[in-house]
């Protein structure tokens, strides 16, 4: 997780785990564990996903967001986005 990013308010709710692919493959670097930040905003939260890095032809993050609601269950799933 980057500095900025828990200067910005962020926190790391769960840290990533996954192994690197050749650097020509799809997706350089996949998680089986996806990296998991948290945003609080008022009376909700906004999820960060990282599911992997790097992606050829795309992103250099592949990215996930979502809301969950106060038992920690998805109210809403805004898939995947940049």
């Amino acid at each position: 997780m980057s500095q900025r990013l828990l200067r910005d308010g962020w926190k790391l709710r769960q840290s990533p785990e996954g192994w690197k692919n050749k650097l020509t493959s799809r997706i350089w670097q996949e998680f089986s564990k996806k990296e998991i930040c948290a945003k609080p905003g008022g009376s909700w939260t906004l999820e960060m996903l990282v599911a992997g890095i790097h992606e050829h032809d795309g992103s250099w993050y592949l990215l996930e967001h979502r809301i969950p609601d106060a038992q920690g269950r998805v109210a809403l799933d805004l898939g995947r986005s940049d």
